[in-house]
C-alpha cells in the first residue's frame, strides 16, 4: 500500500485497501491515512470521490459487523456482571468511526469559493 514518495500510501493504495482489506487493522490504517490526507485538501477530497470512495464507504459500513443489542451497563466498582471490565471498544468499532469521520469530512464540501466559509467568519 505504499507509493515512492516517502513510504506513504497513495489516495489510490487506500482505497483499494478498502475494496479488500488485509484485516480490520488495515482498513483503519487505510481509513485514517484517506482522513488525514483530505481535511483541509479540496482537490484530493474531489479526486477521491471520482476514485468512488463514497461506495466503498458505503459498503464498508454496510458490511461491518454491528452490536446487537444494549451494551451492558458497567456496576460502579469497575466490574460487569461480576467480571473485571473488559474494554469495550473493537476493532470493527475503530472501522466504523474512521469511516463516518471520513464521510464527516467529504460531507464538509469541497467548494473552494470566497462565499464558502463554513461559519469561520
Amino acid at each position: 500500500m505504499n507509493s515512492p514518495k516517502h513510504g506513504t500510501p497513495s489516495l489510490a493504495d487506500a482505497i483499494s485497501e478498502l475494496e479488500s482489506p488485509s484485516s480490520p487493522d488495515g482498513q483503519v490504517a487505510a481509513l485514517r491515512h484517506l482522513k488525514n490526507e483530505i481535511i483541509g485538501h479540496a482537490e484530493k477530497k474531489e479526486i477521491l470521490i471520482q476514485l468512488g470512495i463514497v461506495d466503498v464507504l458505503t459498503h464498508t459500513l454496510a458490511t461491518s459487523p454491528k452490536l446487537k443489542g444494549k451494551r451492558k451497563s458497567q456496576d460502579t466498582n469497575g466490574t460487569q456482571n461480576g467480571r473485571p471490565k473488559a474494554s469495550a471498544w473493537t476493532v470493527e468499532d475503530e472501522v466504523r468511526l474512521q469511516a463516518i469521520l471520513l464521510i464527516g469530512s467529504l460531507a464538509h464540501g469541497i467548494c473552494t469559493e470566497p462565499t464558502c466559509n463554513y461559519g469561520t467568519e
